[in-house]
């Protein structure tokens, strides 16, 4: 859209974000839950269809552990600490 100004052009310079989707479990869920809901959509990021279909749309399948989302995650919650409370998203340790 080359006639429509950028986010610093329309006065708020240094905006930086970035949309990503993760899957969440309650606190206290039991890590082996976890663990299966991890193994289980990985393996479904990781199919030709699927991966193929969101790929069309512009996204990337990554996958991962949970573990290795926190970094993802935690920076968001305290970026758009309104946004996270509204949906009583908590970053458990």
């Amino acid at each position: 859209m080359p006639d429509q100004p950028t986010i610093s052009e329309s006065g708020l310079p240094g905006f930086d974000t970035m949309v990503w989707f993760g899957l969440f479990a309650p606190a206290g869920t039991p890590k082996p839950a976890v663990e299966l809901l991890n193994r289980k959509m990985n393996a479904v990021l990781a199919t030709p269809r699927v991966k193929e279909a969101l790929e069309k749309l512009g996204v990337e399948p990554v996958g991962g552990s949970p573990t290795r989302s926190r970094p993802r995650s935690s920076p968001s919650c305290r970026k758009w600490p309104r946004s996270c409370a509204r949906r009583n998203i908590r970053l458990e340790q």
